[in-house]
């Protein structure tokens, strides 16, 4: 993955550290990268491993010296430069409210970013990232040395020996990311939204906190009409597209029949932007209903649109894939790999692109279906209807237990545990930060990070000013798709009547999705027997479990996985010792040997954890061997 790093002791010479660090960087950049020293001094040294156009700028500024990694969107570079001096000036001095500036002066930020400042005369360090972390960014101290990087291959090579969290596994099987800091690594956390990070070389010391978090229950526009609200939804979304703009590139759209592209689409012509869209299909054909309807959007809004299928998955995909984010994207997705070469074919190599991933999580209305009350409630929801959404894999929570060897009651006391750490008071609320902190600022950017590992890629659902004014829009507004519906209609109305595509269904569905007042009367009284019911039905199941036998199972619909692929895996857990350290090979077998009882998001997630073990600990996979196979997990 392209990004800076950085190795700092707090209070000596970093000496040897020096060239090991040199050698890390090396080593995890992938073929097109090249590697540099952007500063160094003999406590601290900054580099990069990145591709040609990549954006990290170093800049002198006086007593200052920045380092910019990623692209902000709205503010010219004399400005910026400006502003950034005088956060220098109150975060190094004695400003007032230097570190609410510094919050404050994020939220007006439209961008993906990370920021190193140094003060030369005081050696003194501040680096802080994105108010949405959207850059993954991760940390590790090792007594005085401090490892900072973009890349989490450098971050291990530089540590030597480490571990991996069987709790980050176990989390990761469960709810496709580590919660909070955690990652794969014990030691290794990620940094979250809006970090500070603040190192005196003079002193030998270090802090870190959270400078801002969003609280989803404060809604600033709750008594504004639904048309007041979606008027001005509309235009900071237009203009989060246009701050995107960059004169000299040409705009390409990757294009679904969902709705998240579809409103960037309905923008940027909006707009006047020129832009050209990019649809692919699996090569399974599922995806055709997806194809057609793009093809309608394309055609009603008079853009060029240019269609194409996919081939099956094969090894060196999948091995790309790992070798640039390992053990962080879930490598059914390398079919995005195939993707990407078949825009650059199309426009060449000198563009931006725009996606839509994860702007579903923004413009809808992410509350629980049914009555949340209760923290236990809302990870019962998380466990069963969250979990149940399309890529999700179905191990259940005692299967992931006997996978990493702890019990059920650890894996649930953390993820309550992170759900109380949250500001919200209501627990249904607490589900919605948990969808936006843990699943999308977690999962989607790391996923979003694809991309970037060979041209940019962005989305304008991330402008600043437009999620901040979305979010504090009531969710009575976005449920059944009613300020999504009616933003569309204030930018491309004729985009409204065109279904959308919905988790592969045969048919396409409209977009309004209002049930009617005879079905909002049943939910909400089954939601009250539901929560009148509970205590009773707890206690039900514990006596139940102790006196009742388990019933003798009903088959599930068989599940088919290339053989290519389960041989591999089968291989993998033998071969490397790691994986049988960390995790139960007895239960990874039994899974392996009859696969079809799981489907494959729960197959790929597995693979993709047993592949960044054996990646991470010995620098190849078994997965070179398969370069030429199917592997290819996806549905």
């Amino acid at each position: 993955m392209p990004g800076t790093c950085l190795a700092c002791n707090l209070r000596e010479s970093l000496g040897s550290v020096k060239d090991s660090f040199k050698q890390a960087l090396h080593a995890s950049a992938v073929e097109e990268y090249s590697d540099q020293i952007l500063l160094e001094s003999d406590q601290y040294i900054l580099g990069q491993a990145a591709y040609a156009g990549y954006p990290v700028h170093s800049v002198n500024l006086g007593s200052y010296q920045l380092v910019l990694e990623g692209r902000i969107y709205n503010k010219t570079e004399t400005v910026l430069h400006e502003e950034l001096i005088g956060l220098a000036d109150d975060l190094f001095g004695d400003g007032h409210h230097a570190e609410q500036k510094l919050a404050d002066w994020l939220l007006t930020a439209d961008g993906e970013f990370v920021v190193y400042l140094i003060h030369k005369p005081t050696r003194q360090m501040i680096l802080f990232n994105d108010i949405f972390s959207r850059l993954p960014w991760y940390y590790s101290r090792q007594g005085d040395l401090i490892l900072v990087g973009r890349n989490l291959e450098y971050m291990t090579a530089m540590l030597g020996e480490f571990h991996f969290d069987r709790m980050a596994i176990a989390q990761y099987l469960l709810c496709l990311c580590g919660l909070g800091p955690r990652t794969l690594i014990e030691g290794v956390d990620r940094l979250g939204p809006a970090s500070l990070l603040r190192i005196d070389l003079s002193e030998g010391t270090i802090s870190s906190k959270t400078i801002y978090e969003w609280n989803f229950e404060e809604k600033e526009h709750k008594d504004k009409s639904l048309e007041e609200n979606a008027a001005q939804t509309a235009r900071l979304f237009s203009k989060g597209c246009r701050n995107r703009v960059e004169q000299e590139k040409s705009l390409v759209l990757s294009l679904s029949g969902g709705l998240d592209s579809r409103l960037i689409a309905a923008a940027l012509s909006h707009e006047k932007i020129p832009f050209q869209t990019v649809t692919w299909q699996d090569h399974r054909g599922k995806t055709s209903l997806d194809m057609e309807v793009a093809e309608q959007v394309a055609k009603t809004l008079g853009i060029p649109w240019n269609p194409y299928r996919l081939k099956p998955t094969i090894g060196k995909y999948v091995l790309s894939l790992l070798h640039r984010k390992p053990g962080q994207v879930p490598l059914i997705t390398a079919r995005s790999l195939q993707h990407y070469e078949n825009i650059q074919q199309i426009v060449g190599s000198d563009f931006l692109l725009f996606t839509g991933l994860a702007g579903d999580r923004i413009t809808c209305d992410l509350r629980p279906g049914w009555s949340v009350t209760t923290l236990d409630e809302a990870i019962d929801y998380i466990l069963q209807k969250e979990r149940g959404q399309l890529g999700r894999g179905d191990f259940d929570i005692e299967t992931i237990a006997s996978i990493t060897g702890l019990s059920v009651d650890a894996i649930r006391g953390e993820l309550k545990a992170r759900l109380e750490s949250y500001p919200e008071k209501d627990p249904a609320q607490k589900v919605v930060h948990y969808v936006i902190y843990e699943q999308t600022f977690k999962r989607y950017f790391e996923a979003d990070d694809r991309p970037r590992s060979q041209f940019w890629a962005m989305s304008p659902f991330w402008s600043t000013a437009f999620f901040h004014y979305i979010y504090n829009c009531p969710d009575e507004q976005k449920a059944g798709w009613k300020l999504y519906h009616a933003v569309l209609g204030q930018l491309a109305p004729a985009l409204c009547d065109i279904p959308r595509v919905m988790n592969w269904r045969k048919k396409g569905i409209p977009i309004l999705t209002e049930p009617s007042l005879s079905i909002r009367i049943g939910q909400a009284a089954w939601n009250t027997i539901r929560t009148a019911l509970r205590p009773a039905k707890i206690v039900y199941k514990s006596i139940k479990r102790t006196l009742v036998p388990p019933p003798i199972p009903v088959t599930p619909p068989a599940f088919e996985h290339p053989a290519e692929l389960l041989q591999c895996m089968t291989e993998q857990i033998t071969s490397c010792k790691r994986i049988g350290q960390i995790m139960s090979t007895e239960t990874i077998r039994k899974i392996l040997t009859d696969p079809g009882k799981h489907n494959l998001g729960a197959m790929g997630l597995l693979f993709t954890v047993i592949s960044g073990i054996e990646y991470l600990s010995e620098h190849h996979s078994t997965i070179e061997k398969y370069q030429d196979a199917n592997l290819d997990t996806y549905g």
